[in-house]
């Protein structure tokens, strides 16, 4: 459990507060950018997102809903033409994919307020298992950093530790 700075409880105690959202997904390059998926931010990138824990699940999931194109600029990875889906030399490289990092940030707020930079809270870790592309939507969805450790195999057997304790 976090603990909520004396203003944002406030801001939640007087029931007129706005809630802030925006997602950073690792880029073709691997350094995890903020790309525009803000709420606020440019073409609105962002519809929807979900996260948190479940008594049943080893990990906490995600559910991250992108609006597929704004204008003539598109994160589907078909879209070869598309502005977005390119390295950083230019090349052709999907902006959005399987097994890319993703962080979730929020920040709470007056109603009249907008985010400022430096009130960003980390919500949610993880990496993208897979996506849906079906509509005018992108769905990821996604689960926190410890899916790697999760998934992981024991590929040989090995004893730990000191027979005598």
């Amino acid at each position: 459990m976090r603990a909520l700075p004396t203003r944002v409880q406030d801001l939640i105690r007087s029931g007129e507060y706005a809630v802030h959202a925006r997602v950073r997904i690792e880029d073709p390059d691997g350094s995890v950018v903020v790309v525009g998926y803000g709420d606020a931010d440019q073409g609105a990138w962002l519809v929807s997102v979900e996260y948190g824990e479940d008594l049943d699940q080893p990990v906490s999931d995600a559910v991250v809903r992108l609006r597929r194109s704004v204008e003539d600029l598109s994160l589907a990875p078909l879209m070869e033409d598309s502005a977005l889906n390119r390295d950083g030399s230019g090349a052709y490289a999907p902006r959005v994919d399987v097994a890319r990092r993703i962080v979730i940030e929020t920040q709470v707020t007056a109603p009249w307020e907008e985010p400022s930079d430096s009130a960003w809270q980390n919500v949610f870790e993880g990496v993208i298992d897979r996506m849906e592309w079906s509509g005018p939507e992108v769905t990821l969805y996604c689960r926190d950093l410890g899916a790697l450790l999760v998934d992981r195999w024991v590929e040989q057997e090995t004893t730990y530790g000191d027979p005598e304790g």
